[in-house]
């Protein structure tokens, strides 16, 4: 974090003693970010109110995008949106005195930087209509033009696509991520090329582009990403790939995947609760008793609390909806480890937990429907049931 500050752009010693720690405490791959989470957050909020003091914008601004990145990881988004909020209102106010500045290129960069960040925030809460939605991804558009790169617009405009399974969208984004350079991670921005090729049922893509990234042929420039990025590992990438299937409604796709590298969830523990359940549909159940207790504790916390985006609360109910259902007829009836988490004085049934987490599952898909018009939840939850649960199709 914050790396490409340099010594001689800070005069304030504090300021300039918490990047130090800042970059120390992430002096690694992401694994770091999460260890060091609240003591990040804290310093960063520092470093947010001595940049602003002492008029030092591309600090400010960037401190931000990283506060938000943060938040994101820590599964706080609703955090995360205020401070997108911060950074909207003073970017009006200071955008342009910033951008007369000596490092004026970078703070150009970092009004991209901060799209890029809350773009998954917009999308995925049913407050932000789809009209708020047009109008920031017009702002992106906009922001990516004048200062560029334009490949993070066009990659995430392939994820609204796949949203929306708007096929004419999709090529724009593909053609569009194709043609233009792009900050960042590169698996993290050609993940959504999946989900156009798996809406145009391409499996030679899907199938060419696991091996590129598998394999590193990638631009040498974006090798760095396999030091940081989860998603390079074999397991997150299927799991990504899998996912891409179940948003579009493509069971077809889904089963023909999961078919090839079902060895993949076969062997060892899930680490999260996506992966959790790709395991259980392989016949591996060695996350049980242990690793699903915490997942579904957190996954309740933060329903309740209204911590994650909609999306992501809806999405890790329909895994566990679906995952409490498998773990009945696997013969568990009972969990007696959720019984304070449930309020269940002798312990809590797999059906009545399945129960809870596909009801606000529904709740927060017909907020989502409400929200966003192409939205597709009856979809969405069908297709989660017939590959998981092998109800037919209707």
């Amino acid at each position: 974090m914050l790396n490409n500050i340099r010594r001689s752009d800070i005069e304030n010693i504090e300021l300039w003693n918490l990047i130090i720690q800042i970059q120390k405490l992430t002096d690694g791959d992401y694994s770091l970010y999460d260890a060091n989470a609240p003591t990040l957050k804290k310093l960063l909020d520092r470093v947010l109110f001595l940049a602003k003091q002492e008029k030092q914008w591309h600090l400010y601004f960037k401190s931000i995008t990283e506060i938000v990145y943060l938040l994101k990881r820590m599964d706080e988004e609703i955090k995360a949106l205020k401070y997108v909020e911060i950074y909207y209102k003073d970017s009006k106010q200071y955008m342009e005195e910033a951008l007369l500045s000596d490092n004026a290129k970078d703070i150009g960069e970092e009004n991209v930087c901060i799209c890029a960040e809350a773009f998954d925030i917009y999308l995925e809460f049913p407050q932000i209509t789809d009209e708020k939605l047009d109008q920031f991804m017009k702002l992106y558009k906009d922001n990516v033009t004048k200062y560029g790169p334009k490949g993070n617009y066009y990659g995430d405009l392939l994820d609204v696509a796949i949203f929306n399974r708007d096929k004419e969208m999709l090529r724009i984004g593909k053609e569009g991520l194709d043609h233009n350079e792009f900050m960042g991670c590169y698996i993290c921005h050609v993940k959504p090329v999946f989900g156009y090729y798996i809406f145009d049922n391409n499996l030679e893509g899907v199938e060419e582009l696991i091996h590129r990234i598998l394999t590193k042929n990638i631009p040498r420039k974006k090798l760095w990403s396999y030091r940081m990025c989860e998603h390079a590992k074999e397991d997150h990438l299927i799991c990504d790939v899998l996912e891409e299937c179940l948003l579009l409604g493509n069971e077809k796709m889904f089963h023909i995947i999961f078919e090839k590298y079902k060895k993949v969830f076969q062997e060892g523990e899930a680490d999260w609760t996506v992966k959790l359940l790709f395991c259980t549909l392989s016949g591996n159940w060695s996350s049980h008793g242990e690793n699903d207790i915490d997942f579904t504790k957190r996954a309740y916390s933060n329903i309740e609390k209204q911590k994650s985006t909609a999306f992501e609360k809806m999405w890790k109910a329909l895994f566990l909806y679906c995952y409490y259902q498998m773990l009945d007829a696997h013969g568990v009836h009972k969990v007696l480890e959720l019984k304070d988490t449930f309020k269940k004085e002798n312990g809590c049934s797999c059906i009545e937990i399945s129960n809870y987490f596909e009801q606000k599952a529904d709740e927060i898909g017909t907020q989502m429907m409400a929200s966003r018009r192409h939205f597709d939840y009856s979809s969405i939850k069908q297709t989660f049931e017939v590959c998981f649960l092998e109800k037919k199709k209707i």
